[in-house]
């Protein structure tokens, strides 16, 4: 069984050596994933089923993904080979140093798994950075938010200063309607976003 590819490169260099793979059922666009509108890419082809495969530079993920997101394509995992530290923030615990907006941002959407680390020896040349290889598996029930934008804005507020807590860094909130929401789960404005599942 082969299933169809579109695969996304920015680096032409590589084009003589990739060509070679393009056939019926893969496609290759050398163009910046950022700037295409890959839901016109997607919709040419018969699937029933849409997953993500990706080796993510370090300052490209986070834009990626949330890119992905917001375009509500029906993505049913991602698994992607990200910077270690990357991982670490992704698939954090509550409570832990790693557990950030970027954290809850993907746990709305996504089971997020560690899957296994690379060491930076793997690779030639060797990078400055080990990795690891995280999956992205759709909620079976996602959460249901009224207003998407504003939610998320929330959990970027209340991690904007990560040593401060609830009250200062949502202090242009309507801070009573959040006390009474965390007083029901035996948080006060004195916590931390770090320590709120």
């Amino acid at each position: 069984y082969h299933a169809n590819l579109i695969c996304y490169e920015v680096d032409t260099r590589v084009r003589k050596y990739l060509d070679k793979f393009i056939d019926e059922k893969t496609s290759i666009i050398f163009e910046d994933f950022m700037k295409r509108n890959f839901l016109l890419d997607i919709a040419k082809i018969k699937h029933n089923k849409l997953y993500v495969i990706a080796n993510l530079p370090y300052y490209i993920t986070s834009p990626i993904i949330e890119k992905l997101i917001e375009s509500k394509a029906d993505v049913s995992a991602m698994v992607i080979m990200v910077q270690k530290e990357v991982a670490d923030r992704f698939s954090a615990k509550t409570g832990s140093k790693d557990y950030g907006y970027m954290t809850v941002y993907l746990n709305d959407y996504y089971d997020v798994e560690k899957l296994f680390f690379v060491d930076r020896k793997c690779f030639d040349p060797v990078p400055n950075v080990d990795s690891a290889v995280i999956r992205f598996k759709k909620k079976e029930e996602k959460s249901v938010v009224k207003n998407e934008e504003l939610f998320f804005r929330l959990i970027k507020d209340a991690f904007h200063m990560k040593r401060k807590n609830i009250r200062n860094n949502l202090r242009s909130y309507d801070l009573e309607k959040i006390e009474k929401v965390l007083n029901k789960y035996s948080l006060t404005l004195q916590d931390r976003a770090e320590s709120i599942s």
